[in-house]
């Protein structure tokens, strides 16, 4: 053990003996993460211990005793990827799963407040009950909400409904690097949770800038995220014990499911364009058939890619895009059919779909509910990776995608990365304005060497073209690390070296280490 032995005494008195540990096979099991992690050698180390506080009194005393001791740690919620995880082996890691409380759920005020490891499939089953929804990001329900609005960022098929996650978060609870327990916004004042601003300049900027921290500026203890109007039903009962496409679910008569298929990114964007501006899908994301299939069907896209005729066939569906439709009654139900008919006309488009009938559309109805396509793309080559996801105007954004098949398809053609078509885009609007998130995915198997190398050149190359093309921020290709983060500073007004000052002016000692900057 590595650890200071008084220290690891003075946290195990606040925790209790059960909840710290320091067993080389626990730490391990900590170490492991499949998912953004490009380089092993930087993000890939055993913690020197693991540390489960229960409440944010707990918290605050966990972080004074690092102050005293200058022992650096890394707090997270679910834990999704990397990012998470030890920076060097002499980190305590703070699992917050023991911390997983709705705390509140304010109707009136369309209000969730929720601790760090209520995860969104939880929050969302509450709502519902309650004529309410909440926004969970391509992460998946498994994931912290919590995270996701305070740490985080990254788009969601719910965003063109629900907007950015980050602008999702109201009042909160946070303890500070030193260890003080901060309440802000209106529960600062005993207001209730409803607010993220006042009295006074907001610190929302502050805490959690665009990008977030990802647990590196002091540990969020308690957030209250937006809900949203849900017309959709209390819950999805499957009737039977079938396969994946042979589920049979009860879908109201409400909720139409659509797949647009366009044939190019000129006449994908024209239509999201349109979509955004009649405000008319409650869910809806482009994504690649390659990853889809790869995804869902992993033996059928191994075999179906080695054959010409089928792969060209497939890659006709490379512009697709599923949509839920809801309406809250029989008209607003058939304006926004109507509306989307339009639209698929005037761009050539295919529109399959209509109430949902097929076990396909029922199954795709109710994952872009629970958000939980991502988790089915580690069941083809077992990870993958993202890169681009700058948040811009959506001719931008579909301009990110096409370079981004460009440098893709001569991977494949290299024999370098898995043949996915090319496309591997998930592309969202964010809050039914014509803003978009483009993340160009990548599947990788992290037991092979190659994979490693290819992920690295196409996060390196996808974020040289954002940066030439002036094709927006880093966004997600600071999942390439320190190097690529700092090549954009001076085109984005030097925000990462704002980041660095306001670390440092809280945490001089790095004691809640960065992960990427």
């Amino acid at each position: 053990m590595l650890m200071n032995e008084q220290a690891y005494k003075e946290i195990e008195a606040i925790v209790g003996p059960e909840n710290i540990t320091a067993d080389p096979q626990i730490c391990d099991t900590y170490s492991q993460f499949n998912f953004h992690r490009p380089d092993p050698e930087i993000w890939w180390c055993r913690p020197d211990a693991i540390v489960l506080p229960g409440s944010t009194e707990e918290v605050s005393a966990f972080v004074k005793v690092c102050n005293k001791y200058q022992i650096k740690y890394k707090a997270h919620s679910t834990g999704y990827g990397a990012h998470n995880g030890a920076t060097s082996p002499d980190m305590v890691l703070v699992d917050l799963r023991r911390m997983n409380k709705i705390v509140e759920i304010d109707e009136k005020n369309m209000v969730a407040v929720i601790e760090p490891y209520a995860v969104g499939g939880a929050i969302q089953a509450e709502a519902w009950k309650r004529g309410l929804n909440v926004c969970i990001t391509t992460a998946g329900p498994q994931s912290s909400v919590l995270a996701s609005v305070a740490a985080h960022l990254g788009g969601s098929c719910a965003s063109v409904s629900m907007g950015y996650n980050g602008r999702n978060m109201l009042a909160c609870e946070w303890v500070a690097p030193n260890g003080d327990i901060i309440k802000m916004g209106s529960a600062d004042s005993d207001a209730g949770w409803f607010s993220a601003d006042g009295p006074g300049p907001s610190a929302k900027a502050f805490i959690r800038g665009f990008n977030g921290y990802d647990g590196a500026l002091g540990i969020f203890t308690k957030a209250a995220v937006k809900l949203y109007h849900w017309a959709g039903p209390d819950d999805y009962t499957i009737a039977n014990d079938g396969n994946l496409y042979e589920a049979d679910v009860q879908v109201p008569e409400n909720m139409h499911f659509y797949t647009l298929i366009t044939k190019d990114y000129e006449s994908t964007t024209n239509a999201y364009y349109k979509i955004a501006e009649c405000e008319i899908c409650y869910y809806m994301n482009k994504f690649s058939i390659g990853i889809t299939g790869r995804g869902y069907m992993p033996e059928f896209m191994e075999e179906a890619v080695k054959r010409p005729h089928l792969r060209e066939a497939l890659k006709m569906g490379r512009h697709r895009t599923v949509m839920v439709v809801i309406g809250n009654s029989e008209r607003d139900l058939q304006y926004k059919v109507d509306c989307l008919k339009k639209i698929a006309e005037e761009e050539n488009g295919i529109l399959i779909g209509g109430h949902a009938e097929t076990p396909y559309a029922k199954v795709h109805l109710c994952s872009l509910c629970r958000a939980d396509g991502y988790a089915s793309l580690f069941n083809g080559p077992g990870s993958f990776h993202v890169a681009m996801g700058a948040d811009e105007a959506l001719d931008v954004v579909f301009k990110q995608a096409q370079y981004a098949q460009e440098i893709k398809e001569e991977m494949i053609a290299n024999g370098e990365t898995v043949d996915d078509l090319g496309d591997g885009s998930y592309v969202a609007i964010c809050g039914q304005q014509p803003i978009g998130h483009n993340e160009a995915v990548m599947l990788i198997d992290m037991d092979d060497e190659r994979s490693a190398k290819a992920m690295m050149k196409y996060s390196m190359e996808t974020a040289k073209v954002l940066y030439d093309k002036a094709l927006g921020g880093i966004g997600f290709a600071a999942f390439g690390g320190p190097d690529q983060i700092m090549m954009f500073n001076d085109k984005v007004y030097k925000y990462y070296s704002h980041i660095q000052r306001i670390k440092q002016s809280v945490d001089p000692d790095n004691l809640g280490a960065m992960t990427f900057v």
